[in-house]
């Protein structure tokens, strides 16, 4: 136990250095910043409609952050976002604005921007679709046999 508390220990001393070592400009970045980079990558391969989705998810995203480094943000704060978006849309359109930050954060990610990005698993929402009813055999028999009497009917 001791070991394990000593090298837990080790690693979070690791981890805050490296997170010091992040030059300043770096510590600041915002989803305005990240995203304007991340525009010109695609600029040229997505609809018009994509980029507005981009837009509304952002704006709504900094309405409810204000201009907070994205390297601060947990996904305890996403998910209390998610909530809070909850109580204003329907699953749906949280689960797409969600849908639409996360390449967002994971090129911030992959181009050393922010450390993690904070939007995992578990901060998505995978919204049930209602199984569709499908009509027993016996419901098909009696609804041809409905329409064979409207049939022999002159209506």
């Amino acid at each position: 136990m001791l070991f394990r508390s000593r090298f837990k220990k080790q690693i979070e001393d690791e981890v805050k250095a490296k997170r010091n070592d992040i030059p300043k400009q770096y510590k600041e970045i915002t989803l305005a910043h990240v995203f304007g980079e991340y525009r010109r990558l695609i600029q040229g391969k997505r609809a018009s409609a994509t980029l507005r989705a981009y837009t509304t998810a952002i704006k709504s995203f900094e309405q409810y952050f204000g201009n907070v480094s994205l390297n601060e943000l947990s996904p305890e704060d996403i998910i209390e976002w998610r909530e809070f978006l909850r109580s204003k849309l329907s699953v749906h359109s949280v689960a797409a604005y969600i849908r639409t930050l996360a390449p967002i954060f994971s090129f911030a990610e992959r181009k050393n921007l922010i450390e993690k990005s904070p939007i995992t698993k578990d901060v998505k929402l995978n919204p049930e679709i209602p199984p569709i009813e499908i009509f027993s055999p016996a419901q098909l028999e009696m609804f041809f046999e409905e329409c064979r009497k409207l049939k022999d009917k002159e209506i």
